[in-house]
């Protein structure tokens, strides 16, 4: 995989010329138009069509984030309106969210199904990833006290006939694990 495959990119719009937006980004991120943002979608409504500049290419991402950074910097001192909701870098992951943020989140997506074609493809690009040598905790092992934890989490835990099932298939596939 090539390292230097990131770059940083501008949306601007048709009708003034004028950067609205700055992210980062390896790809067709930059011209993906789809899972943006309420003010990004605005800005398109009103402008109708979305020019791409492409000011950094081939770095690695660690230095996509930087330049992010210091590009979004750079216009806000100047004065210019951005719809960015984060200063750059992680993107809006690294905005932390708290407790009841999340809790909010969480409740909009109850009773939502995703439709059958939209998992398949989910499924279908996961497949084979994350797994063996590729999975991050590949060789790791969790800590006693992160064992404890978990154990003590399931606490009162009511599984369905069909999950019972499952574990005793993996308990006699695999023998019964002992923790300490």
């Amino acid at each position: 995989m090539n390292a230097e495959r990131f770059y940083v990119y501008e949306h601007i719009r048709k009708d003034t010329g004028a950067v609205f937006y700055v992210g980062k980004g390896c790809g067709d991120r930059a011209f993906n138009f789809t899972n943006r943002g309420d003010n990004w979608k605005s800005v398109k409504d009103v402008c109708g069509e979305v020019l791409v500049r492409l000011p950094v290419k081939n770095v690695d991402e660690e230095f996509s984030w930087f330049a992010e950074i210091e590009l979004i910097d750079l216009y806000k001192k100047h004065g210019i309106n951005l719809v960015n909701i984060s200063k750059g870098g992680k993107g809006f992951g690294s905005i932390p969210k708290s407790e009841e943020h999340k809790r909010k989140i969480a409740l909009t997506k109850i009773g939502i199904k995703r439709p059958i074609d939209v998992v398949e493809r989910m499924k279908a690009k996961k497949r084979g990833k994350l797994t063996g040598i590729d999975n991050p905790f590949y060789g790791k092992t969790h800590s006693a006290e992160t064992v404890k934890r978990l154990r003590l989490q399931r606490i009162g835990t009511v599984h369905s006939e069909a999950s019972k099932e499952k574990m005793v298939t993996i308990k006699s596939q695999f023998g019964t694990f002992e923790y300490k």
